[in-house]
């Protein structure tokens, strides 16, 4: 019956765990595509903030530069305006030193050109030669002089403030519209900057104000200036900068110069022509526009600012597929613990049906088992109340009749009793060193009724010098005893029973064997792995009366003493069930050889 179970069991689960399943799988096609949903969200999401970061950056920036074209915006373009225009920008501005010198180049029509540097000390204007760093602005204002300039692009160079981001300077040029002709270029304010400055106080409060977040710096930032990038103005970690792989490379001033002149044609976003005017044109108007606001773009030779801005991940597109793989194995871990318990749930279901099943099987065969002797003592009985049985010889033979019949109720109730305490926990063991070879001894004489019932031949075999175990003396005998009581069932017609003990080897060091071997038809190797199992019992023995109990009872009693129980069977040949106990310590020994004190409770 418990076989046949087993194998209609796999056919009952089969929807069920293939339901299990199609969940499991459609949870993870939906997890997954959640996953790729929030990471396309979370890439999208830092780059945006990337970008504005960067914008926010780029204004402040420019900002800060501004206040530098806003100091010198005026009417006269005059050396004492310009001169006391600077001083007063130097008493009010938040950083006075971003400006390190003021020139003036003049290009008039009779004296030529020549270059003006302000003088700190005397706060006027004096004739300078030109500084090596600003030798190629020299070369592009020069060739700027006696050039003719069209209405629209004077209009455009009134409030034009040219950044030379290799010096660094910036550049604006005066236009000139009284003398007869087009308009030409008349002078430049050229106020050089202090890189010093850009780099120690304005550019690191930017990148804290915009890319700071609650662990520091969020993103690596670099700054870099050269036609080859190699010039570092600044950055956020010490690691070398490189464009490849960057999240944004900008420029941090907008480029809109086409060409290296300074007067050359932009890109577009100017007003087209305008009629011209007459008298001078001031470097704040320009065809009545009086005080229009200074434009700051930079120049086009080679050399400008980039930002460059790159996640601490590596990337942007690395830090969201790092956070994928995370996510993605958080949604594992979870499926695979959703699958374990179902599994888990199914097993469950599936053993306690089955241990259902094997309940009603002993109840049933309890049942039947005990019909049978209560039905011979209560025949006995009769026949003895009815004085049916009146000699003594038949009176003796009936009480032995009875007798046997109630061992054989004794010993069905005793294993389910047993069962039932170990399975409460509520047995408890004392366990103290016994000999082993009386410990086997009494376990024989106990089990003598079930031997001489059976007709079993026992055969003893004790090796020499066996030490002592630390067991229970009860629970080794009930122990030996169900074992012997198995083989005496099934070992066939004439029993053969071998008990030996011996001292072996083990893993762990030298353990004590007792083992009780038979003749008898073996065990099916299907029902080797369910043999210790409780009401389980085999194909072969169904015809053998029994509850099922004693081989489960005998390995709960190996384990309580701290061994184990093992068999080996081989069909046609018999079984051999070994009991492995360690040998009791020394600690164990002495504390056992101490006389207890009777007097204390």
């Amino acid at each position: 019956m418990a076989l046949a179970m087993k194998r209609r069991s796999p056919a009952r689960l089969v929807p069920v765990v293939g339901g299990l399943v199609v969940i499991l799988i459609v949870l993870a096609v939906l997890q997954v595509r959640w996953i790729n949903q929030v990471s396309d969200a979370e890439r999208e999401r830092l780059q945006e903030r990337l970008s504005l970061a960067i914008g926010r950056f780029q204004r402040d920036f420019e900002d800060d530069l501004l206040d530098v074209c806003w100091a010198f915006v005026g009417d006269v373009p005059s050396p004492s305006t310009f001169a006391e225009r600077y001083r007063f920008w130097q008493e009010t501005s938040p950083h006075p030193g971003l400006v390190s010198k003021v020139f003036l180049w003049q290009d008039t029509r009779t004296t030529g050109s020549r270059l003006l540097a302000l003088s700190e000390e005397t706060h006027a204007f004096k004739p300078v030669s030109w500084p090596p760093e600003l030798m190629p602005m020299k070369e592009q204002l020069e060739k700027q002089e006696g050039f003719a300039l069209s209405v629209s692009q004077a209009a455009r160079l009134v409030n034009r403030w040219t950044l030379e981001e290799t010096a660094p300077a910036f550049v604006h040029l005066f236009i000139d519209t009284s003398g007869p002709g087009s308009p030409r270029v008349s002078g430049a304010l050229i106020a050089e900057l202090s890189l010093p400055t850009i780099q120690r106080l304005i550019l690191p409060a930017l990148v804290r104000r915009f890319f700071s977040g609650p662990k520091g710096v969020s993103y690596r930032i670099w700054i870099v200036a050269g036609a080859d990038n190699r010039r570092i103005l600044y950055r956020s970690t010490p690691n070398p900068p490189s464009r490849k792989g960057s999240d944004a490379v900008v420029p941090l001033i907008p480029r809109l110069v086409l060409s290296g002149s300074l007067i050359s044609a932009e890109s577009g976003g100017f007003e087209p022509d305008v009629p011209r005017p007459t008298g001078a044109l001031s470097i704040s108007a320009v065809s009545g526009a009086r005080h229009a606001p200074p434009v700051i773009i930079a120049s086009a030779s080679e050399g400008g600012w980039l930002l460059i801005a790159r996640h601490p991940s590596g990337s942007v597109a690395q830090a969201v597929a790092g956070l994928r793989r995370r996510d993605l194995a958080v949604s594992l871990g979870v499926l695979t613990l959703l699958a374990v318990s179902m599994a888990t749930i199914v097993v469950s279901a599936q053993r306690a049906h089955r241990l259902a099943r094997l309940q009603m099987s002993l109840v049933t065969g309890v049942s039947h088992d005990l019909r049978t002797p209560l039905a011979v003592i209560r025949s006995a009985a009769e026949n003895l109340a009815d004085g049916v049985v009146s000699e003594p010889a038949q009176v003796q033979e009936y009480g032995a009749l009875i007798r046997e019949q109630d061992r054989k109720l004794s010993e069905m109730v005793g294993q389910v009793l047993a069962f039932a305490a170990e399975q409460s926990r509520y047995r408890k063991y004392e366990a103290r060193p016994i000999d082993v070879v009386g410990a086997v001894e009494s376990a024989l004489a106990a089990a003598r009724p079930v031997l001489k019932s059976s007709g079993a031949r026992v055969e003893r075999q004790f090796d020499p010098g066996l030490p002592m175990v630390c067991a229970d003396v009860s629970a080794f005998g009930r122990c030996l005893e169900n074992l012997l009581s198995n083989a005496a069932r099934y070992g066939g017609r004439h029993p053969w029973i071998r008990v030996r003990a011996r001292l072996a080897r083990a893993p762990g060091g030298k353990e004590v064997q007792i083992q009780v071997q038979d003749h008898g038809a073996g065990v099916d190797p299907d029902d080797l792995p369910y043999l210790f199992e409780p009401f389980y019992r085999g194909k072969r023995a169904r015809n053998v009366p029994g509850t099922g109990l004693g081989l489960s009872l005998a390995r709960e009693i190996a384990e309580a003493m701290g061994g184990r129980l093992t068999v080996q069977s081989e069909l046609g040949r018999g079984s051999c069930f070994t009991l492995h106990l360690p040998p009791a310590t020394v600690g164990e020994l002495e504390e056992s050889a101490v006389p207890q004190d009777s007097s204390k409770p």
